[in-house]
């Protein structure tokens, strides 16, 4: 710990906390890693909502990240994290609670990405907070099936991860002041899978005055991969079965794995694969009483406050290692399959549809060369473009602001392919600050770019629009139904980044006419 950390304990709703000093350029951020907003989800808490934490009398030691909630790694048969997992990161512009006349700061709170499955809240965020002058928090959430077994009932409702999610949220507003932020004034923001649960959160009747503002990067509750399609009971029973537990009666299942060792679960996850299965959130009647469609209709829960949000050029990227395996016309509609809901036999019927919207017309013999792209601007659209868009126009539809994006600038460390371009996920280094730390994202460009991206996110904690009140290149105008602007998020701003109707003939395909031809024959 650097001098002057007798200054950085600070008080919690849960005890006192030791944090230590992040220096960077100059600069320096207060920064406080690792504390636990809530009981450790163990033994007969597992499968069950977050508990309050039970607090602590000697000063708790928030120096260091904390491991990540247990998950599978991509490594075959290697899982790691551990349960006691729900943990919040805190940084803090220095000398911002110096002395008691200055004033409060915006708070963000952000969620990790990771399909449900991996992730962590472990990002660096002290440039974020030291240049937006915001206070920054991020948190671990449980995952896979210990955030989202769900047998239909009492014994296990699920969405534990969510409920973990709104749990941080509460916690931070309850001590957010004593470290001189604005319980006030919360904007809570994710990329991926957290861009959805983000808008879960918003779209939550719980949630009412728990945060003010939202940012979603890349991802929206209405696409199909963030709702579980099937009846989690069936497949709770089958990992119980594999697992050798009754399946006589909810709570007797729920009693046997609650006893199971972690590496056990997980085993019986990766049986579960076989079925192409995936714990996810699911419609519980509490925290989501609805299909999140039907909610964002819901005028009074998407009009409570504005919002930002976009997506990059080619999110299909995290499928790539999938979609480069695409060399036909059927397996072009098999990779499309799962953002689909809809019947079995008509999807014959949107299969010809779907060859037809994104046949290149140059390429008659269907390269695997063309078609592995077509396949990749499609998982794009469906998952990611057409919702977002959806989306957007039902909180215009309640008469609240909307700001919509598109990114476009490939990073220079990116790992997906130079022809690719901006790939999912990879606004994040812009959002935070990494390129400004040296390293392999060298370059003014990148930097400027950076420091624009951080404005724009920063103004929106701070006022609800993105232009104010620091100064931004380029006026981000509301998104509207008639004219659809949006900004184009890349190098060199300017005024030509001002965009109207985002990929409007394949986003018409998706919300428009899919929909329609789904019906027909009904």
């Amino acid at each position: 710990i650097l001098p002057g950390c007798s200054e950085l304990i600070r008080q919690t709703s849960t005890g006192l906390v030791l944090g230590r000093l992040e220096e960077w350029d100059n600069k320096t951020v207060e920064c406080y890693l690792g504390i636990p907003y809530a009981a450790p989800p163990l033994n007969s808490l597992r499968f069950h909502p977050p508990q309050p934490h039970p607090g602590w009398n000697e000063t708790f030691n928030a120096t260091t990240f904390e491991p990540m909630c247990i998950q599978e790694f991509a490594a075959p048969g290697q899982d790691f994290g551990q349960e006691d997992c729900l943990r919040v990161n805190i940084y803090v512009p220095y000398n911002s609670i110096s002395d008691g006349t200055t004033r409060l700061l915006p708070v963000m709170v952000f969620i990790h990405g990771g399909a449900f499955v991996i992730g962590s809240g472990n990002y660096k965020a002290h440039i974020l907070a030291e240049l937006g002058q915001v206070i920054v928090i991020t948190m671990n959430y449980r995952l896979g099936v210990f955030g989202f077994l769900s047998t239909g009932d009492s014994a296990a409702l699920g969405n534990f991860g969510l409920l973990d999610q709104r749990f941080a949220i509460s916690w931070v507003k309850a001590s957010i002041n004593s470290f001189g932020g604005n319980p006030n004034s919360i904007t809570v923001f994710g990329e991926s899978a957290g861009a959805a649960s983000v808008m879960l959160q918003y779209l939550s009747p719980l949630n009412t005055g728990l945060f003010q503002r939202a940012i979603s990067e890349g991802g929206a509750a209405i696409a199909t991969w963030t709702i579980q399609p099937e009846d989690p009971a069936f497949f709770a029973k089958k990992l119980a079965r594999f697992l050798h537990c009754p399946t006589n009666g909810s709570h007797i299942l729920v009693d046997c794995l609650q006893v199971k060792k972690p590496a056990e679960l997980m085993y019986g996850v990766s049986r579960l694969k076989e079925f192409n299965f995936t714990f996810l959130p699911t419609v519980d009647g509490l925290f989501l009483p609805d299909s999140p469609r039907k909610l964002s209709k819901n005028a009074s829960l998407v009009g409570r406050f504005s919002y930002l949000m976009g997506a990059n050029r080619n999110e299909g990227s995290f499928l790539w290692l999938q979609i480069k395996t695409v060399r036909s016309q059927a397996d072009f509609v098999n990779v499309l399959k799962p953002f689909i809901s809809v019947a079995e036999e008509k999807f014959s019927l949107l299969s010809e549809a779907m060859l037809w919207q994104y046949r290149n017309w140059n390429d008659l013999n269907y390269s695997s060369y063309h078609i592995q792209r077509q396949a990749l601007e499609a998982v794009g659209d469906v998952g990611f473009i057409a919702p977002l868009v959806a989306t957007a126009e039902f909180i215009v539809d309640a008469r609240r602001d909307v700001y919509v994006y598109h990114f476009t600038r490939r990073p220079i460390a990116s790992i997906t392919p130079e022809w690719m371009g901006a790939g999912h996920g990879d606004e994040l280094v812009f959002v935070f600050g990494v390129s400004l730390l040296g390293g392999p994202l060298q370059g003014d460009e990148e930097h400027i770019l950076s420091q624009q991206i951080m404005s724009y996110w920063t103004n929106f904690a701070k006022s609800g629009n993105p232009n104010f009140p620091n100064k931004v290149p380029v006026i981000w105008p509301k998104y509207n139904k008639r004219s659809q602007q949006y900004l184009q998020l890349d190098i060199n701003l300017s005024s030509k980044n001002v965009r109207k109707k985002l990929k409007a003939e394949h986003v018409a395909f998706w919300n428009q006419y899919l929909p329609v031809l789904q019906t027909t024959g009904d």
